[in-house]
């Protein structure tokens, strides 16, 4: 979490901001101006194509995670030669690029090296088929064992949130597989 700590003189500007008759002063506040790029309409045909091609690409993703580190790297040597010699060679490359980022997921699960997140997540169950995501906590750390040990603390920290209704689910993760949430 980031806290803006103020001092008097950005006070006092806050303070003529809104009241500008404030202790006398005039302040000179200047206007940021800038151009954001137009976002291009979504047509049907668009959200359709982009259904379908997620839909695809969710299983691709889901066939990659079955896969072995040798059948990772294999397959991205093939899939690197196809994008030389074939078709759509910038969808090749991204596939090849997607194999060897969860070669590296595997990789750091195998040895614990490297940046890890303890995260716990609050699951609130609204019906039967449904939940939703009420609360997060999560601590970065350095290797696997330490994000295993701040999970248990973390875990043990919110186990009081637990009810029947609110289910509390621990992970562990390397960088590659989760970002933690802008604030």
């Amino acid at each position: 979490m980031h806290r803006w700590d103020l001092n008097k003189d950005e006070l006092d500007r806050i303070a003529a901001d809104i009241w500008p008759a404030f202790n006398g002063a005039a302040w000179d506040v200047k206007v940021a101006e800038g151009k954001a790029p137009r976002k291009p309409p979504l047509t049907r045909e668009g959200r359709n194509a982009l259904a379908e091609i997620g839909a695809k690409i969710g299983l691709i993703s889901w066939q990659l995670t079955q896969l072995t580190e040798p059948a990772l790297k294999g397959l991205a040597f093939e899939v690197r030669r196809t994008a030389e010699y074939g078709d759509e060679p910038g969808l090749w490359r991204g596939l090849a690029d997607e194999c060897d980022r969860q070669r590296e997921i595997l990789a750091r699960h195998r040895t614990g090296k490297g940046v890890w997140y303890a995260v716990i997540e609050l699951l609130y169950a609204e019906d039967r088929n449904t939940s939703r995501s009420v609360d997060l906590a999560y601590e970065r750390c350095e290797g696997k064992k330490a994000a295993i040990e701040a999970t248990r603390r973390l875990l043990a920290e919110n186990a009081s949130k637990f009810d029947d209704r609110v289910s509390v689910q621990p992970s562990v993760y390397c960088e590659l597989e989760w970002t933690p949430p802008s604030d």
